[in-house]
């Protein structure tokens, strides 16, 4: 992973999905001290599709936990690389993170062109980076129909 120089988050719109309070936390705190003025925080994949299925919620990037209590952070990226609400971007940035390194999460993730991983215990520096690498880079999504079809059954 290159490192970028890390400048202010105060211009891009956060959303951080995590189930784990104290996780949910660390996040927001990491993001605010680098200068992040416009977080969304929620603690389940659900109610951050009931947030983004808004007209009025836009976000940038989404920072994810992958094990959640109702559906995973892979299920919620793939709803949203499918385009199932046209009120959610597509090509949102969208960073997976996990406390699992397993090779199928990895594959799957990459299958659903996820922006970057950073694994737990969240540390300040990898965080910030996957956050610029994501936003620095040009989404090169497939059709919605490529998304729809992948079974994540096996991750």
């Amino acid at each position: 992973m290159r490192n970028l120089k890390l400048t202010s988050l105060s211009h891009i719109k956060l959303m951080v999905v995590e189930d784990d309070v104290a996780q949910l936390n660390v996040i927001k705190a990491i993001l605010a001290a680098s200068g992040a003025i416009d977080i969304v925080a929620v603690t389940s994949a659900t109610d951050a599709a009931r947030i983004l299925a808004t007209q009025a919620t836009k976000v940038d990037c989404i920072i994810c936990d992958h094990r959640l209590g109702d559906i995973s952070g892979l299920e919620l990226l793939q709803k949203i690389r499918s385009g199932q609400n046209p009120f959610i971007a597509r090509d949102v940035r969208f960073i997976m993170v996990t406390g699992y390194s397993d090779l199928s999460l990895v594959k799957g993730a990459a299958g659903l062109d996820v922006s970057g991983f950073v694994l737990k215990p969240v540390e300040t520096a990898k965080l910030l980076n996957a956050v610029q690498i994501a936003m620095a880079q040009k989404q090169q999504l497939k059709s919605p129909k490529v998304y729809a079809a992948m079974k994540l059954s096996d991750i």
